[in-house]
């Protein structure tokens, strides 16, 4: 198998955040799963990563950063590809294999590949709308499991705050900082936020009487400490974010979670009665209290290791690669 990461991260992020000795201390979610399919299906492959130059050996995988993708070349003939975002340098290594059975997953708006999506035999996606207009392009499309890394388990530490806010990523309208600030504004409610962290947004909470508590970046393996000192995740994204890794990062840390109903993600797998709650803007409060004053009838940690793990997540996409028949796991 060959499994196409994309990008190296930019090292003026967090240069070191991908870098481990052994997979155990491994940040990275899809390092993990796709480890993890070789595993279920006894089976060896190579992670590639596009940019950068370092190769780590853990047996059964070989995680490979190359400088270039389109003239790599494997060091066998793959029978599975999974391409993780369709990104154009993809596109020689793709056609050098035309009799490989493809694979493609790519979040939010990039759920359908830009080139070559011919190519594809199966294409992974997060909502039952992206698998219907995919569907309807004549392309099979599948629903996807989307688990956290391995190192998101709960921890023992005080809960000093009712909310986790944790937005991974840069963009505030994408993920609601605004809409997350006003909705608990003068509630008594208080909250822990991860991720982003802006003179404006610490100002506005002041401003409207928001308790926020800006942790800023963290590396992800320090993530589940502080996701653990809160006693409810909240994910308040708009319509363009796709299964945001968060959601499945606060049920294996063992936080039941509120989730706007803009989110789009493959609701019945994540929320359940013993997981959270979706909801509006305007009920997210009382969906949050409601919670809190609930705790015991919640068991996140136990629903997403029955049904979201890393060795469930693998093993749906086994199914999904065995129901076409050429394949036997």
């Amino acid at each position: 198998m060959l499994f196409l990461r994309g990008a190296v991260p930019p090292a003026k992020e967090n240069p070191d955040k991908l870098l481990y000795d052994t997979l155990d201390n491994c940040e990275d979610m899809w390092t993990h799963l796709f480890h993890e399919i070789l595993c279920q299906a006894n089976a060896a492959g190579t992670l590639v990563y596009h940019n950068g130059d370092r190769m780590v050996d853990s047996g059964r995988m070989l995680e490979v950063w190359t400088p270039d993708v389109a003239k790599w070349k494997p060091p066998y003939e793959p029978d599975i590809i999974i391409a993780r975002g369709g990104f154009p340098y993809y596109d020689n290594l793709l056609n050098r294999y035309p009799n490989a059975y493809k694979i493609y997953y790519g979040a939010g708006s990039r759920f359908w590949p830009k080139s070559n999506f011919k190519d594809y035999d199966l294409l992974l996606t997060d909502t039952a709308k992206q698998r219907k207009i995919i569907c309807s392009r004549g392309k099979r499309g599948e629903m996807y499991v989307k688990p956290a890394a391995p190192l998101f388990r709960p921890c023992d530490v005080a809960k000093n705050h009712d909310i986790c806010f944790m937005a991974n990523g840069h963009n505030p309208k994408l993920k609601g900082h605004g809409l997350f600030i006003k909705t608990i504004a003068k509630t008594g409610l208080t909250a822990l936020s991860l991720g982003l962290k802006s003179k404006k947004f610490i100002n506005a909470a002041a401003k409207q009487g928001a308790e926020i508590s800006w942790a800023g970046w963290h590396l992800r393996h320090k993530l589940p400490e502080q996701i653990s000192s809160c006693k409810v995740g909240v994910c308040f994204s708009n319509s363009v974010d796709s299964c945001p890794r968060i959601i499945p990062e606060y049920l294996a840390c063992d936080l039941p979670i509120v989730v706007l109903n803009t989110v789009n993600f493959w609701r019945s797998k994540y929320v359940t009665p013993t997981t959270g709650v979706i909801v509006k803007p305007t009920t997210a409060v009382e969906a949050i209290r409601k919670i809190i004053n609930d705790l015991t009838l919640y068991q996140p940690r136990k629903h997403y290791d029955e049904a979201i793990c890393v060795e469930k997540a693998a093993q749906h996409i086994l199914q999904l690669i065995a129901a076409d028949g050429r394949f036997v796991f």
